[in-house]
């Protein structure tokens, strides 16, 4: 028997691995089989790919058939792994490296290189592969982002890969740019802040990928205070107008929102929300409706509200009871610059209660969001309103290992929300440790990490975001993550939920109303800060 070293191969760049096979002809045969041994030296996490390579799939392939395949896991401590090949053939294949988030290989490959090998008897070869990013294309959103002069809004940006799947981003890795930076500004993260009234292109490039994508920022001039937007709002209406949008501030109005469509009745109003609906306002009255709710949801939370009501336009091309001017604005207590006040922005799939003290927003919760369907096109427009909360949950709960899918599996089922209208008391809160998931505490730091994202695509559509989610994030450790149904999104019941000693947030698949297929509900409530914690709830 005569063993020959064969093929040396290094990945450069993000992981360092090195392989080396020998060839091993044994007892005469004909046939030739090589053997490969794989060490593995794991970079630092300190960059894109090393923050999300938490597991290697090394493959060998001749044409399409995987010859041999493994998967190593960056290891607990130290930075060496090392796993044989025992038998391949002396032949060319196809070496490929995959690097991925999971421990298992599983999910969406954050890295990957591929490179011809030819394995020869009786001879070295000396073979650099090189993994690179998987990120296919870049987005920002909003589409449209508006900015007051002397504020500042957060661009939430997305990466794909080739195939549509969603790709780990880092800050490290992303270069942000502005056109005209006496208009307005960017930093890292894409906070674009006003400088003066204008329009200004806000560019992200990606280091490792190269790609890059770009938004039109439009700053406006300094703003009317929130009580003053409240009170022209108010003014516009009639006096019979006004008596169904200003309520008394009972827990009774406070808690009178709803999931459901409603036609309203001829007066504007209907029995699921406060206030009157925006199809029976003038056009005067429309405007001061409008004012109010962008200046109150922010840049990010406007776009995705427009991008809902866009949705009940598109249902209400199929069925009665549907449109997008079945949206309510109410004030619970009045509106003044000392008192405390909660208004109220609400619709078939969106309920907003921002509780304030004066100018001053207090809290955001409860927030609820839904969509039907999941993506759509409507006069001409593509949108996908609940991209990124789909995207935080789905990628979270399949980051999961099997053993941590069992530690996270509820034993109730949920059709919607359990924490949806109706069930503001506080006592409807699970407490206790059992039967509510899986610890963050136990999670790995890459699992943590799509736990904040998760946590994120909610709470950055509040004027709040940036204190809500310190809060969050300080309490991760003792915040559970749970689910229900499967994993995939998409059967009816497929749930998850996000359980700390503030945060709760639930996403639950539903079968389509109007339409054939999936579409979802959400909900984002504060265990403590509810309604500001008013009302008695």
């Amino acid at each position: 028997m005569k063993h020959n070293p064969l093929i040396r191969i290094l990945f450069g760049v993000f992981v360092a691995l090195l392989l080396t096979l020998q060839l091993c002809s044994c007892g005469g045969g004909s046939k030739a089989s090589g053997a490969a041994s794989l060490s593995i030296t794991w970079p630092d996490q300190s960059r894109l790919i090393p923050v999300a390579a938490n597991s290697i799939t090394v493959a060998f392939l001749n044409g399409s058939t995987t010859v041999a395949s493994q998967t190593v896991a960056r290891p607990s401590s130290g930075n060496q792994s090392t796993v044989s090949f025992s038998s391949l053939p002396a032949t060319s294949l196809t070496l490929t490296a995959k690097a991925f988030p999971s421990t298992d290989g599983s999910g969406t490959a954050q890295a990957s290189a591929s490179q011809s090998v030819t394995i020869t008897a009786d001879s070295t070869t000396s073979v650099t592969l090189t993994m690179a990013s998987t990120i296919s294309t870049l987005s920002l959103s909003p589409n449209s982002p508006s900015v007051a002069a002397g504020s500042s809004t957060t661009l939430t940006l997305s990466a794909k890969d080739s195939s549509g799947a969603t790709v780990i981003t880092s800050d490290s890795t992303m270069t942000w740019t502005s056109s005209n930076t006496s208009v307005a500004t960017v930093a890292a993260g894409g906070v674009v802040t006003g400088v003066a009234a204008g329009t200004s292109t806000i560019t992200v490039t990606d280091s490792e990928s190269g790609k890059s994508a770009s938004v039109t920022a439009t700053v406006t001039s300094s703003g009317t205070t929130i009580v003053d937007l409240a009170n022209a709002y108010i003014n516009s209406l009639s006096s019979t107008q006004q008596a169904a949008v200003v309520v008394s501030a009972s827990a009774t109005n406070a808690a009178k929102w709803s999931n459901l469509p409603a036609t309203p009745a001829s007066d504007g109003t209907n029995t699921l929300r406060n206030g009157v609906s925006y199809s029976s306002l003038t056009t005067a009255q429309k405007t001061a409706f409008i004012n109010l709710v962008q200046a109150a949801i922010g840049t990010n939370g406007y776009d995705q509200w427009t991008q809902i009501r866009a949705s009940d336009n598109y249902l209400g091309a199929s069925r009665s009871g549907y449109s997008g001017d079945y949206q309510y604005v109410a004030f619970v207590g009045t509106p003044s610059t000392s008192g405390n006040w909660l208004l109220q922005i609400g619709g078939h799939h969106n309920a907003h209660n921002y509780y304030y003290t004066g100018n001053t927003l207090d809290t955001t919760t409860p927030y609820f969001l839904g969509v039907e369907p999941q993506t759509f096109t409507y006069n001409s427009t593509s949108y996908t309103p609940l991209l990124a909360q789909r995207n935080g949950m789905y990628n979270l709960v399949n980051s999961l290992t099997s053993t941590q899918l069992t530690s996270a599996k509820l034993t109730s089922s949920f059709s919607d929300v359990y924490l949806g209208p109706g069930k503001d008391a506080r006592s409807n809160f699970p407490t206790g440790t059992s039967g509510r998931g899986i610890l963050a505490s136990s999670l790995t730091s890459t699992q943590q990490t799509l736990l904040k994202t998760a946590i994120a695509a909610w709470v950055d559509t509040s004027a709040e975001a940036s204190t809500y989610q310190l809060l969050y994030e300080s309490e991760l450790a003792s915040t559970y993550v749970a689910y229900s149904g499967t994993t995939t999104f998409n059967s009816q019941g497929d749930y998850v939920r996000i359980d700390g000693p503030h945060v709760w947030i639930e996403f639950v698949c539903q079968n389509g109303v109007v339409f054939s297929g999936i579409h979802f509900h959400t909900v984002w409530r504060d265990r403590v800060t509810d309604y500001n914690a008013d009302f008695g709830f």
